[in-house]
């Protein structure tokens, strides 16, 4: 959306577990968009995070036009990084 010379984007998404908005979350996530690539970040969860809670979060992408994203994780100093397909 453009209002005078500023042009304004959603680049992050918030997510959060709950059953209801308002109650306390199992757990959080955070989707990034970086140079028109979703980044999935910050994934925190009280259980760990089942295979449907990986579906939601890609369904939720392919609702908004992407059909893969980014993850990273590290072990000791070394990033990883991945590239899943949805």
């Amino acid at each position: 959306m453009q209002v005078g010379e500023w042009n304004f984007e959603i680049v992050q998404v918030r997510c959060r577990k709950v059953e209801k908005y308002g109650d306390a979350y199992k757990a959080v996530a955070s989707i990034s968009i970086v140079d028109g690539e979703a980044h999935v970040e910050g994934l925190l969860s009280t259980a760990g995070f089942s295979k449907q809670d990986k579906k939601d979060i890609a369904n939720y992408l392919i609702s908004i036009g992407y059909n893969y994203y980014i993850s990273s994780y590290f072990i000791g100093d070394k990033r990883i990084t991945r590239k899943i397909k949805i």
